[in-house]
């Protein structure tokens, strides 16, 4: 959690008319006289011509929790943020990376909203006002990548296989067609046997897959308007027969 100025632009320009209204320029209460009689005495509190005066920056704005009910989820899974703020919080305001628009404008000093994380991890960021300053605090969500994988080949390390060259593997990938509309697929080096361009099921296998030599063999996945929602990769290494 950090602090931050209260020039802010945007978003949190906003919310600060709404703190700005019950004051004026001075940053004194507008209706003096009314508002000043009708405040109680406390041993905290000055006094100036027998009007009692509460220092309004004497609790300073604070988020006392904002939470996240799963910080790694599939893609199209919906997770709750819920926060609760000190007494001195006016009104908040929320903000998301990755162009995620479910949490954003202003908010309640207290709240829960419902959100669908993006294919990448999406970082939601609360901001929370009083007339002495804001405070905000973000909360990251990670979204599981694409699975993709081979059988009957040797693990060499995670994403990493080797097999003897004319092997068949089957390959199998796994997108989330709730997002995805399409796949295309790429070898690297471009390999006889690999995956050739062009469009491929948003969940599928090969049961045949059987690339010549060594190559990176990739996924990318995207939805109706042709953003990125999954990529997924796997590197096999072909090993040629013996002399």
């Amino acid at each position: 959690m950090h602090r931050t100025a209260v020039f802010i632009s945007g978003i949190v320009a906003s919310a600060l008319i709404i703190v700005a209204c019950a004051f004026d320029p001075s940053g004194e209460a507008a209706d003096d006289d009314a508002e000043m009689d009708a405040m109680p005495m406390d041993d905290d509190a000055g006094t100036d011509g027998g009007m009692t005066i509460i220092d309004a920056a004497a609790e300073p704005p604070n988020i006392v929790e904002f939470t996240v009910s799963d910080d790694k989820v599939r893609v199209g899974e919906t997770v709750s943020l819920t926060w609760t703020t000190n007494a001195s919080v006016v009104v908040c305001a929320a903000t998301a990376n990755n162009g995620a628009t479910d949490f954003s404008g202003s908010q309640a000093a207290n709240g829960l909203v419902d959100v669908v994380p993006l294919f990448r991890t999406t970082t939601y960021t609360l901001i929370c006002f009083d007339q002495s300053g804001a405070v905000s605090e973000p909360k990251s969500v990670a979204v599981r990548a694409m699975r993709m994988s081979v059988t009957n080949a040797t693990v060499v390390s995670d994403g990493n296989y080797s097999i003897p060259r004319g092997q068949q593997v089957p390959l199998v990938w796994d997108g989330d067609n709730t997002v995805s509309t399409s796949c295309g697929g790429m070898s690297q080096p471009s390999v006889q046997g690999g995956l050739s361009s062009g469009a491929y099921e948003v969940a599928g296998s090969r049961p045949q897959f059987a690339p010549l030599s060594s190559a990176m063999h990739t996924f990318t996945c995207f939805d109706g308007m042709g953003n990125t929602t999954h990529q997924a990769s796997i590197y096999i290494e072909v090993i040629p027969p013996p002399p």
